[in-house]
């Protein structure tokens, strides 16, 4: 109860210092003294009331269905959240700006009401109705990048508010940077280029989901905002590929979108071959405003990401869906958060699972550590192979970006002992241009977990590859192939003498063939990233 007390008292507080409190017309409309006008404002039972003439709370509550979801007070909600996260107010008037999406990005109402409301006017007349019905005319601009003469010498038919003619007919040219504004020019670039892909973003979810105002079961991918290329992202393009053509195990729409808050605008990744849009999250909780259950597909690396959102944050969207499965796609289990930090998301969704990509970590013994039901599905990364047999291999030797603390010395080592061979890291290339690089390398290199794609891919494109022995991904079985040393610790001292002893046809092939039937046991046993798909989705885990 005292703690309650005091939660009211600070809502009032922030109530009185807000410019779109208005106690006089509060009072005047609801019957209150003006004294206690906050106060009555602050009850739960009084949060649809307008707190002044240019706030109306149903209108928020209309225009942001998550806030009105999650319950919380309308204007304390824009004050302490809504401002910063750029959502948009409105009067109980009627506005067509009101009714577009793309308002709340390319209207500044923080700008608008500095630049061109007076004082007296602040908190009495709202910022997008005065540009709506006055400021347009008189010149004003919706924000401070807008060049309006540009707009004016490209449109001059335009016989209403040029914000309006841009969101109602999609009108990027109208933030084209003033060349007389060198100062401004980074910034009105910005602008126009998010513009510009929030246009084609919009409207490429509109031709791929026509019917997303309807869809009520939805398998969603959360990935990350930064155009890379990692083994990792690459097997969830796989599965998102597997998830979109197996529509009669689960009978969702499948759709994948950078992370909440994510800064940057993506449309995909370019540097591998895959068939993933990737959407923003706002684009995804707008478009689909009727979901009733959601399969949130997310990697292990951003869980304390995701975390700090919904706690920090009032994400109204998913709290208002019933059914909340959060399946953590757990591809390399050193990058797992503690046990703790995945029982503590379980206030905010109603199942958490955890798929994994190698069987050395698909156990009973980690589905208790982590206490949620575990399932494996091999990596489904789509790539073509470019075989290059022994006698046309490079003296070539690549090796992985990793950091490890042995790596410098492993490769000193070898550059000693092998002075006329060529040695290349992969990084930064392109996925083709790395298929076309290990083809014609004879040696490769895993500095890294050991068991994935810097180790393994060598084998496909009729390579060899060395890395070292590590416990949580490889298998026992792993543990005698002559390609597998130890430790990287040994690795200096043990390597040359390894290579120089298969640099022959023959022991070549014996060791290719050793590590190519040891995977195939893995990999090979008539299960398919598809059909571990399928169980996965009817819920046949590997461990309950």
């Amino acid at each position: 109860m005292v703690i309650r007390s005091l939660e009211i008292l600070k809502d009032v507080k922030a109530l009185k210092h807000s410019a779109l409190f208005d106690r006089a017309y509060y009072a005047s409309k609801y019957g209150v003294p003006e004294n206690l006008a906050a106060a009555h404002f602050a009850k739960k039972e009084n949060w649809e009331n307008s707190p002044s003439p240019v706030f109306s709370s149903q209108g928020y509550y209309k225009a942001y269905p998550d806030v009105c979801a999650v319950g919380v007070n309308a204007l304390l909600h824009y004050i302490r959240f809504g401002q910063k996260e750029g959502r948009i107010y409105r009067s109980e008037n009627k506005c067509e700006l009101y009714d577009y999406f793309f308002t709340q990005t390319l209207f500044d109402m923080a700008y608008y009401t500095q630049t061109y409301l007076t004082p007296e006017e602040r908190g009495t007349i709202n910022p997008i109705e005065h540009y709506s019905e006055i400021g347009w005319k008189q010149g004003n601009l919706p924000n401070p990048h807008f060049d309006l003469d540009a707009f004016r010498q490209k449109y001059p038919q335009c016989d209403i508010n040029p914000l309006l003619y841009c969101l109602k007919y999609r009108v990027p040219e109208s933030f084209i940077a003033k060349s007389s504004s060198p100062v401004k020019l980074g910034y009105q670039e910005d602008l126009y280029r998010s513009y510009i892909h929030m246009l084609k973003q919009d409207e490429a979810m509109e031709r791929v989901y026509p019917n997303a105002a309807s869809c009520e079961k939805l398998i969603w991918f959360w990935v990350t905002d930064q155009d890379s290329i990692s083994g990792g992202l690459m097997s969830i393009c796989g599965m998102y590929d597997i998830a979109r053509r197996l529509t009669q195990p689960h009978g969702c729409e499948v759709i994948a979108s950078t992370l909440p808050q994510s800064a940057q605008y993506l449309s995909g990744y370019s540097r591998f071959d895959n068939d993933m849009p990737v959407f923003r999250y706002e684009q995804v909780v707008y478009r689909f405003p009727n979901v009733k259950e959601v399969l949130i597909m997310l990697p292990e690396n951003h869980i304390r990401q995701v975390y700090d959102y919904l706690f920090s944050h009032i994400d109204g969207y998913l709290a208002r869906i019933p059914v909340r499965h959060l399946n953590i796609l757990n591809q390399n289990v050193e990058l797992m958060p503690e046990n703790y930090e995945v029982d503590r998301l379980r206030r905010y969704f109603t199942k958490i699972t955890q798929t994994t990509a190698h069987k050395s970590y698909t156990t009973q013994y980690h589905r208790d550590l982590f206490g949620i039901p575990t399932h494996q599905i091999i990596p489904p990364i789509k790539k073509e192979i470019i075989f290059t047999p022994y006698n046309k291999k490079e003296e070539l030797f690549i090796y992985s970006p990793d950091d490890h603390p042995c790596k410098a010395a492993v490769l000193q080592r070898l550059r000693q002992e092998f002075p006329s061979m060529q040695f290349i890291e992969i990084r930064d290339i392109p996925f083709r241009e790395y298929l076309k690089l290990i083809s014609r390398a004879k040696w490769a290199m895993s500095f890294g977990e050991g068991l994935d794609g810097y180790y393994l891919e060598p084998y496909t494109s009729g390579g060899v590859s060395f890395t070292a022995w590590n416990k949580e991904f490889f298998t026992e079985k792993y543990r005698g192939l002559p390609t597998i040393l130890p430790s990287f610790e040994e690795a200096a001292d043990a390597l040359p003498a390894l290579m120089r002893s298969l640099d022959n046809s023959e022991a070549y092939e014996k060791a290719r063939a050793q590590v190519i039937a040891t995977v195939n046991s893995d990999y090979v046993s008539g299960k398919t990233p598809e059909s571990m798909m399928v169980d996965f989705f009817r819920g046949h885990y590997d461990f309950k």
